[in-house]
């Protein structure tokens, strides 16, 4: 029964406001993930600037495709690391939900019990 209950909260909760937090978080996260790529290529750029010498392969499989190419793979990755962080984010926020509706349930079973039982038992 508790179970039933707490799954139900769950899913009123996340259900209602899931798309719309869902989109949020993943441009948020996406703009950070993009900020933090940007200030590395600045920094491997400047790395690169002082040293002299090429790390250029041309056996290498990446060497024959378009840099184009490259870019939207590279985008494609973020995107799909963007996603799993949100939704990682987002179990564990359901866990906090769920835990929390126990933890309520709990303290009010307890309440309902030890109001019932304290004209009877006399207990303090």
């Amino acid at each position: 029964m508790i179970g039933l209950v707490i799954g139900s909260i769950g899913t009123l909760v996340l259900d209602r406001g899931a798309k719309k937090m869902f989109a949020r978080m993943t441009v948020n996260s996406r703009e950070k993930k993009i900020r933090l790529a940007t200030e590395k290529m600045a920094a491997d750029q400047t790395i690169s600037a002082v040293t002299t010498q090429s790390q250029f392969d041309p056996s290498s499989p990446d060497a024959t495709e378009h840099p184009h190419i490259l870019n939207e793979k590279a985008e494609f990755s973020l995107m799909r690391e963007v996603q799993a962080d949100v939704s990682r984010s987002q179990h564990f926020r359901l866990f906090l939900i769920a835990t929390a509706a126990i933890f309520a349930l709990w303290l009010l079973g307890g309440l309902v019990f030890w109001k019932t039982e304290e004209a009877t038992q006399s207990w303090s």
